[in-house]
């Protein structure tokens, strides 16, 4: 009994998270505005108690900042550590790639491959309806990233990389009012990414790494 009410209560996290991550996301929710719990739960549902457990896994992405006094904030991103963050995640995924594509075999390339036509069609929808399908384009450019690291074997970089990438979900929320016109080009680097990944050019494929991770 106890597993399922723990099972329940983490389902009901994950759902206020998403739901406040969307609110953020569209603006709603402005930067350096106190969060009130009661407001939250009011207009989400669920206890206190997970509406606190959904704003401190929303402060592990870098969109929520819990106070001293235990007061939440939309986070409030500041361009300069934006950039220190993107500069340090694109070296540290171009590091990543070189070992993948030494150790990386047909197979991975499958999954380069799966995960490269679901980023592209989340793209083309995106286009379509960027404010729906802004989520979406979100997480299947994680996966996408996912893969290309995957294939590499040192465990302490890929950890390091998945924690860059989801800290850095904040600035990117900044960014995607920008990135919305930009989603063409976004394809063309994907493609050509993966493209030299495949010729096994190392240097070119680090170089459009690098770029496609400061692009976006």
């Amino acid at each position: 009994m106890q597993g399922i009410e723990n099972t329940d209560s983490h389902r009901i996290v994950y759902l206020l998270s998403d739901q406040i991550r969307r609110e953020i996301l569209s603006g709603i929710l402005l930067p350096d505005v106190e969060l009130s719990l009661t407001d939250l739960q009011k207009e989400y549902g669920g206890n206190v108690q997970d509406i606190v457990q959904a704003l401190a896994l929303l402060s592990t992405e870098g969109l929520t900042i819990q106070q001293a006094s235990g007061h939440f904030y939309v986070a409030n991103p500041r361009e300069s550590d934006a950039l220190g963050l993107i500069e340090m995640r694109a070296n540290l995924e171009c590091t990543i790639l070189a070992c993948s594509m030494e150790k990386g075999n047909i197979h991975w390339h499958g999954l380069l491959l799966s995960a490269k036509r679901n980023l592209l069609d989340t793209l083309a929808l995106a286009q379509t309806n960027f404010e729906q399908y802004a989520p979406a384009l979100e997480e299947s450019n994680r996966v996408f990233h996912q893969s290309l690291c995957c294939a590499c074997d040192l465990e302490e970089l890929i950890q390091k990389q998945a924690k860059m990438y989801q800290q850095g979900f904040r600035f990117r929320v900044v960014k995607l009012q920008d990135l919305s016109q930009r989603l063409s080009t976004m394809t063309d680097n994907v493609n050509l990414l993966v493209e030299a990944i495949i010729n096994n050019d190392l240097p070119k494929a680090k170089q459009l790494l690098y770029r496609f991770i400061t692009f976006t």
